[in-house]
């Protein structure tokens, strides 16, 4: 017989990672910036949220630097860029790709997939 953790694991392995397109962030050929994010786990969702009891704002641009990611798995962006984020980006932008990255698929676009 199963345990309910089994179901847990075996719901929490339908997600995959997820590709995010910002048109608006192009490189010098003008494509687009591709950001790839794993599942948000409970314990990244938690370091975020601690980050939003400071400052709510910041915290949006630490959810790109601990979650975007390159095809390779690098990350897109580092502490260093925290202060561009911050004072020379689209506000409207980052925080629409930060929730992008926080946001966890239902379970029938997993399903789906």
């Amino acid at each position: 017989m199963s345990k309910a953790i089994d179901f847990v694991k075996d719901h929490f392995n339908t997600y995959e990672t997820r590709k995010i397109v910002v048109p608006e962030w192009k490189d010098e050929n003008k494509k687009p910036l591709e950001i790839f994010v794993e599942p948000i786990t409970l314990e990244q969702k938690k370091k975020i949220l601690a980050k939003t009891r400071i400052d709510e704002v910041e915290a949006l641009a630490y959810a790109l630097i601990w979650l975007a990611k390159d095809k390779d798995g690098n990350n897109h962006f580092t502490l260093e860029d925290k202060f561009t984020l911050m004072k020379k980006a689209d506000p409207d932008v980052v925080a629409r790709v930060a929730g992008d990255c926080m946001t966890v698929p239902t379970y029938e676009e997993a399903k789906k997939k």
